[in-house]
C-alpha cells in the first residue's frame, strides 16, 4: 500500500509495510527531471527505444517521468502559486491560440512550437515559483558533473566510433548550450569549494565547449565568471585577490596565442571542432556580420507594423528562424510599446531577483540561469522554447515574494 504524505521526507516503514511517498520528494524528483532534460534524459530515451517492446512505450514512460511526480506534488506547490499566476498563463495560452486562428500564414510555425512553448516552457514558471535550491543543489551538482562527462564520452567515443574526426570542423551548437547550465554550475561550487574534482570539471567542460566549435556558450561562460567573481564573491583580501585576477587576465592576455595553439593540439588530437580555436587565432572569434544581416532584416520589418506586431513568432514572417535576440522578438511579435513593457518587466524581475537572494549561492544560481537562457536569448534562440528562462522567472519571482513577507512579518512584529 502506499500513502501519500506533505511532509518533506520518504519512509519506508518496515513494520507496517507501507512505502510513504512526499510531495516534497516527488517535487525534488520533478526539478531533477528537468535539469537533466538535455543530456541524460535523452540518453536514457536512446536506450528505451533500443530496448524491444518496452520502446512501443517509449513517450508514455518519458511522459510519465514528469506527469506522476507532477501530480503528486501538486498540493505542495499550490501554496506557492497565486490566482493570477494560473490567469497570466491561461491568457498566453489563448491568446497563442487566437494567434494562430487569425493568422494563416504563422499556423505552421505556431503548431511546430505550441508543444514547446505551451508544454516544455512555460510551466516551468510554477515549477520556479516552488524552487528550494538548497533543498537539492548537491544533487544537481552531482548531475551536472555526470552530464558533462556522459556528453564528452559520447561526442569523442560513441558518437565518433572509427569516424571520430569527421568532428574536427563541426559545429554542435545544441550540445554547447545542453552542457551550459551543468558547467556553470560545477564552476560556481568550483568558486565556492574548490577541489580537484571542481577544478577539473570546470577546465574540462570549458575545453570540451571549445571543441564543440561554438562561439556564444564560451562567451556566456566568460560572462557567467566575470559577473560573479567582480559582484558576489566576498573576498578575504579584496585588493589582493583582485589584484591577483587581473595578473592572471595580464598573462592570460600575454600567452594568447601560445595557449590557444596548446588548446587547439589537444582538442584536434582528441578529433573534434577546432573551428573557435582557427577564429581566435585568426581574430574572427566576434565576427557578427550574419548576426548583423538578421537585426537589418527585423528591424525593417517592425517598422511596417510598430504599435502592434505581428503576434508570437512574427519575426519569422521576415524569411529567418528567429531573430537571435529577444528584444527583436519581443518587438515583432507585439510591437514596440508591449514588447518594451515585457522586456522591462523580465529585466526588473532579474535584479529584483539577485537582490532577494538570501544568500551567495541563491544569488550565484539566479545569475546561472540569467546567463543560460536571458543572455543566451541576446545571442540566439527564441522565447517559444527557452525553458529555463520561465524556471528563471518563477524563481525570481518566488524569492521576490519570499523577501516582501518576511519585511512584511518584521514590520508586524515592530
Amino acid at each position: 500500500m502506499i500513502n501519500i504524505r506533505t511532509s518533506s521526507k520518504i519512509r519506508v516503514s518496515n513494520g507496517s509495510g507501507k512505502l510513504s511517498i512526499t510531495d516534497a520528494g516527488c517535487f525534488r524528483f520533478l526539478v531533477t527531471i528537468v535539469w537533466i532534460q538535455t543530456i541524460l534524459l535523452d540518453y536514457f530515451r536512446a536506450v528505451i527505444i533500443r530496448i524491444p517492446f518496452i520502446n512501443n512505450f517509449t513517450t508514455a514512460i518519458m511522459a510519465s517521468l514528469y506527469i506522476i511526480p507532477l501530480l503528486i506534488s501538486f498540493k505542495r506547490m499550490e501554496r506557492n502559486i497565486k490566482l493570477a499566476d494560473i490567469a497570466a498563463y491561461v491568457l498566453i495560452a489563448l491568446l497563442y491560440f487566437l494567434d494562430g486562428i487569425l493568422h494563416e500564414n504563422k499556423v505552421d510555425v505556431l503548431t511546430q512550437y505550441r508543444y514547446l512553448f505551451l508544454i516544455r516552457s512555460l510551466p516551468l514558471f510554477f515549477i520556479g515559483l516552488n524552487l528550494e535550491i538548497e533543498e537539492i543543489k548537491d544533487k544537481l551538482y552531482l548531475l551536472s558533473i555526470i552530464s558533462i562527462y556522459a556528453l564528452a564520452f559520447y561526442k569523442m567515443v560513441l558518437g565518433g566510433g572509427a569516424s571520430l574526426t569527421q568532428y574536427t570542423w563541426s559545429e554542435d551548437m545544441a550540445s554547447s548550450y545542453n552542457m551550459l547550465p551543468h558547467l556553470l554550475l560545477v564552476i560556481l561550487y568550483t568558486i565556492k569549494k574548490p577541489s580537484v574534482l571542481n577544478i577539473i570539471t570546470s577546465i574540462f567542460g570549458t575545453l570540451l565547449t571549445f571543441s564543440l566549435g561554438t562561439r556564444a556558450p564560451l562567451l556566456i561562460i566568460f560572462i557567467y565568471l566575470i559577473l560573479y567573481v567582480m559582484i558576489f564573491r566576498n573576498w578575504k583580501h579584496a585588493v589582493q585577490s583582485r589584484l591577483l585576477l587581473g595578473g592572471f587576465a595580464i598573462l592570460l592576455i600575454a600567452f594568447f596565442e601560445q595557449i590557444i595553439l596548446l588548446f587547439q593540439k589537444v582538442t584536434q588530437s582528441w578529433g573534434m571542432s577546432v573551428r573557435l580555436y582557427t577564429y581566435l587565432l585568426g581574430g574572427g572569434f566576434l565576427q557578427t556580420k550574419s548576426r548583423n544581416n538578421i537585426t537589418e532584416i527585423v528591424l525593417s520589418g517592425i517598422k511596417t507594423r510598430p504599435l502592434t506586431g505581428y503576434g508570437f513568432a512574427g519575426d519569422r514572417l521576415f524569411g529567418i528562424i528567429y531573430s537571435h535576440n529577444i528584444a527583436l522578438e519581443l518587438w515583432a511579435s507585439f510591437g514596440w510599446i508591449v514588447g518594451s513593457i515585457v522586456l522591462v518587466w523580465i529585466v526588473i524581475t532579474l535584479i529584483r531577483g539577485i537582490y532577494a537572494g538570501k544568500n551567495d549561492f541563491q544569488k550565484g544560481f539566479v545569475l546561472l540561469l540569467i546567463c543560460t537562457s536571458f543572455i543566451k536569448l541576446l545571442i540566439s534562440g527564441t522565447l517559444l522554447y527557452e525553458p529555463f528562462l520561465y524556471l528563471l522567472l518563477g524563481y525570481c519571482v518566488r524569492l521576490i515574494r519570499t523577501r516582501k513577507n518576511v519585511l512584511t512579518a518584521e514590520e508586524n512584529n515592530e
